[in-house]
């Protein structure tokens, strides 16, 4: 999970400064280009990271692994925290979760 949320921010970074500061660059000094298009993986990072009121997988990580129990049981307890938290369609729950989580479907 650490190597992959490492691997967002790195690209959040690069394309921030590669393709969201430079093209404002050169729009504001009237340079002639053509507007580069990439995926924003904004999304991504908040459903890792949490913000703005909401939580993340890694708040949900440190709550799932706090007090008793064994690896396994920890583990267990941690992926049906995320299915609650950010899955939709769960009896009870009314909003649809978080649109770039995908709740796997076994069977």
């Amino acid at each position: 999970l650490l190597i992959n949320y490492c691997n967002e921010k790195l690209q959040r970074h690069f394309n921030r400064h590669l393709f969201e500061v430079e093209q404002e660059l050169y729009a504001n000094e009237g340079v002639d280009w053509s507007y580069i298009t990439f995926n924003d993986n904004r999304p991504c990072l908040e459903l890792i990271e949490g913000g703005g009121g909401q939580v993340g997988i890694l708040n949900t990580l440190d709550d799932s692994w706090g007090g008793m129990g064994s690896a396994s049981e920890k583990d267990v307890k941690f992926v049906a925290h995320l299915h609650k938290q950010f899955g939709g369609s769960a009896e009870g729950k009314t909003d649809p979760g978080h649109k770039n989580y995908v709740t796997p479907k076994f069977g």
